[in-house]
């Protein structure tokens, strides 16, 4: 499986491999973002053999599907994702699936340490970066984090204590929720580093997407990130849907509409990439005041408002990324 940018997918000469995906800055030197050079295709048979997989088994399929064997063995996938979800409250089911009528369920995704859905991709993919890292016993990867509240709990506790990673975390003052916030400044890990800054996340964004833009700075100070730009974090996330998808439909190959809560789609994004896969599902995005999402899909209206709004969901209190994601894409 070889990787390029979204900006010369057919064109770019030079691939990249998983690995070096998962290390790059998150942006190509073109402003692209990386994607695989095809998305794998499931027909209904492979479908029906996923059905009784667990939370654990899928993770391992698609790591399998987006990884080359030369890079990732199939023990060295089970390793990583035996290792990931130990300290969830069930370490085997991980997700917990809540049947509220007989065509409605609710997928209960904050079952991890920090109560957060970030907690799924996030354990698994810092294992993944210091397996990688591990290789070469001098390096070490920055990762540079701005949050609107779930990505920074979720992240801290992914790195804490890994020997060849350190994680800068920016969060906007006062627009996180009080526990999100604790759960940040009382991570006891000296390769953690919180910092609060003025304004909303979408300003602190903008010092940090420089940084990534500058594709040469990035590389050679070593730094990579864990927000959505990361692939490694998207295409983790696909198991969210295919775990739900297996769970609630009635027959393989029968429509299984999904509900996702979006700031700046990120994560939905990994529900279009199941459904390029072949699985038979619907997505239905929810915002909060701060539309923009919901603006840009409907009219493609891309302007920003000058403040972003505080809700009751300050983790999707964001405007400005989707903007500039898909100005790159």
């Amino acid at each position: 499986m070889k990787y390029y940018s979204t900006r010369h997918l057919s064109t770019e000469k030079a691939s990249l491999s998983f690995g070096d995906v998962l290390f790059s800055p998150g942006y190509s030197k073109d402003g692209g973002l990386y994607v695989p050079e095809e998305i794998p295709k499931l027909g209904n048979e492979e479908l029906v053999e996923w059905k009784d997989l667990s939370y654990r088994g899928i993770v391992k399929k698609i790591l399998r599907l987006y990884t080359s064997p030369s890079e990732l063995t199939d023990d060295d996938i089970e390793d990583l994702v035996s290792s990931s979800f130990q300290d969830f409250e069930n370490p085997d089911e991980v997700v917990n699936m809540q049947q509220l009528e007989p065509n409605v369920f609710v997928a209960e995704l904050f079952r991890g340490p920090t109560l957060a859905f970030k907690d799924l991709s996030l354990n698994i993919l810092s294992k993944l970066l210091e397996f990688y890292l591990k290789k070469e016993k001098e390096r070490r990867l920055t990762i540079l984090v701005a949050t609107s509240g779930d990505t920074g709990p979720a992240a801290a506790h992914s790195v804490a204590n890994l020997k060849n990673l350190d994680l800068v975390l920016l969060y906007p003052l006062n627009r996180v929720s009080n526990v999100q916030e604790l759960q940040m400044l009382t991570m006891d890990a000296p390769n953690i580093h919180v910092v609060a800054g003025e304004g909303t996340s979408d300003d602190l964004d903008v010092p940090v997407k420089e940084l990534f833009c500058d594709t040469d700075y990035a590389v050679a100070n070593h730094l990579g990130s864990l927000n959505s730009i990361q692939w490694g974090r998207v295409v983790l996330q696909t198991a969210h849907y295919i775990y739900v998808y297996l769970k609630c439909c009635s027959r393989i190959g029968r429509p299984v509409t999904i509900v996702v809560p979006t700031g700046a789609a990120g994560n939905v994004a990994a529900g279009v990439i199941v459904q390029t896969m072949g699985f038979p599902i619907r997505l239905v995005c929810s915002v909060t005041v701060n539309d923009i999402v919901a603006r840009a899909h409907q009219n493609g209206d891309f302007s920003i408002v000058d403040v972003v709004q505080a809700s009751l969901a300050p983790a999707m209190d964001i405007q400005v990324r989707i903007a500039a994601v898909t100005a790159t894409s």
